[in-house]
C-alpha cells in the first residue's frame, strides 16, 4: 500500500513559485532570540497620538486602539529581529497573511509589490489588486505576487497604534531596510 499523500503547504516549492505563511499579532515576543530588551527595542506609549489616530478609522467604526501592546509581531518576531523569506527574483510568490490578534487590525503591504487577493478565510474571490491590505483580528488573505530584485519589508501597520512589525522578502543580496521603514504602499492607503 503506498503511503498517504502529504497536504499540501503553502511552504511547499513547485514549479509555479514558492510560498510563505506570515502570521501578525499583538502581543508579547515569544522566545529569548526576540525578548526585545535583549535587542534594544522600546515600545513607546503616546496616547495623545493614540487618540487622535483612533477618531480617524472610520473603516473600523472609530474603534482601533483600545488596548495598547508592548509589541507587534510577524511570526513571533519583533521588527528589530525580523523573520527572512527567501525565493528568487522574479518567482510567484503565494503568501497567507492571518492575522492571530487579540486587538489589533493591521494594514499589511509589501514594499515595491502590488498583491493580488485570492482568497479571503479560505474562500477563493475574483482576483482584485492592492498595494496594502486591511486585515481584521481573525480574518486570513491569501495573496499571490511576482517578486522583484532585492530586499523588501514586510510591513504590519497596528492601526490606530502608530507601530509596526517587520518581516523581509529577500530574493537577491542587499541591506535590509530599517527597522521602522513604512513602505509607500501604506502611506498611499491612507490617502485613499
Amino acid at each position: 500500500m503506498a503511503p498517504a499523500a502529504r497536504p499540501r503547504s503553502l511552504n511547499d516549492r513547485d514549479e509555479h513559485g514558492t510560498g510563505f505563511a506570515v502570521e501578525v499579532g499583538d502581543g508579547h515576543a515569544r522566545d529569548e532570540h526576540t525578548v526585545p530588551g535583549a535587542i534594544g527595542e522600546r515600545h513607546e506609549r503616546d496616547e495623545h497620538r493614540a487618540d487622535a489616530v483612533r477618531r480617524q478609522q472610520p473603516l473600523l467604526g472609530g474603534d482601533a486602539a483600545d488596548v495598547r501592546y508592548p509589541y507587534y509581531l510577524v511570526n513571533g518576531r519583533v521588527r528589530t529581529a525580523p523573520r527572512t523569506f527567501t525565493a528568487r527574483p522574479g518567482q510567484r510568490a503565494r503568501i497567507r497573511i492571518i492575522n492571530a490578534a487579540a486587538d489589533t487590525a493591521f494594514r499589511v503591504a509589501l514594499g515595491g509589490h502590488t498583491l493580488t487577493v485570492t482568497h479571503t478565510d479560505g474562500y477563493p474571490v475574483n482576483p482584485v489588486q492592492a498595494g496594502a491590505l486591511l486585515i481584521g483580528m481573525g480574518e486570513r488573505y491569501d495573496v499571490q505576487v511576482s517578486l522583484g530584485d532585492g530586499v523588501f519589508p514586510l510591513v504590519a501597520l497596528a492601526e490606530g497604534k502608530n507601530s509596526t512589525a517587520l518581516a523581509l522578502v529577500r530574493t537577491a543580496a542587499g541591506s535590509a531596510p530599517p527597522a521602522t521603514i513604512r513602505p509607500a504602499e501604506l502611506v498611499l492607503a491612507y490617502q485613499a
